[in-house]
């Protein structure tokens, strides 16, 4: 349990570290482009560091598509699963909200994060940052590339949403 909250927790964390936007890279299905170095977006009221941060882990590059909802259902299963306990999309929680952590981090990022939490966590600087702001680890989540895609794309559809109200 404690395993599973710490890792709800440092990937919500991942919303207050610097990111990117989707961009077109490289293959995998749907997900960024390669990026340069830091940029500064604006978001509505605040503006958001944009890092090339792609985190340590098996996905090198995501080329970025639309929203596959289908998996972006299947995400959504997962979240509720694994990520709920800590994380909310919106609010505060033991970790961070999560809507908007694809404006802040890479998709590489992002699964990196999922699928090698334990090394991200003791060698990606943004990432103990984030451990020393929260005081939590995340859990070690046994996921497979599928299942990290699928939360990928839950996240990504969560943002679409956002932006249409």
């Amino acid at each position: 349990m404690r395993i599973l909250l710490t890792t709800l927790l440092v990937l919500g964390s991942m919303i207050l570290s610097p990111a990117q936007e989707s961009q077109d890279k490289t293959p995998m299905p749907g997900a960024p482009a390669e990026t340069s170095a830091v940029k500064v977006q604006k978001t509505e009221s605040k503006s958001a560091l944009i890092s090339d941060d792609k985190g340590i882990g098996p996905i090198k590059n995501i080329k970025l598509g639309p929203v596959d909802s289908t998996m972006a259902a299947e995400g959504n299963t997962l979240f509720q699963k694994y990520c709920v306990t800590c994380h909310e999309l919106d609010k505060k929680k033991l970790g961070p909200p999560l809507r908007d952590v694809t404006d802040r981090r890479l998709p590489e990022f992002i699964m990196n994060m999922i699928l090698n939490t334990d090394q991200m966590q003791k060698k990606d600087p943004e990432v103990k940052k984030m451990i020393d702001q929260y005081q939590v680890y995340m859990s070690v989540l046994v996921l497979n590339e599928k299942q990290a895609r699928e939360l990928l794309e839950y996240l990504r559809m969560a943002k679409k949403r956002e932006s249409e109200r």
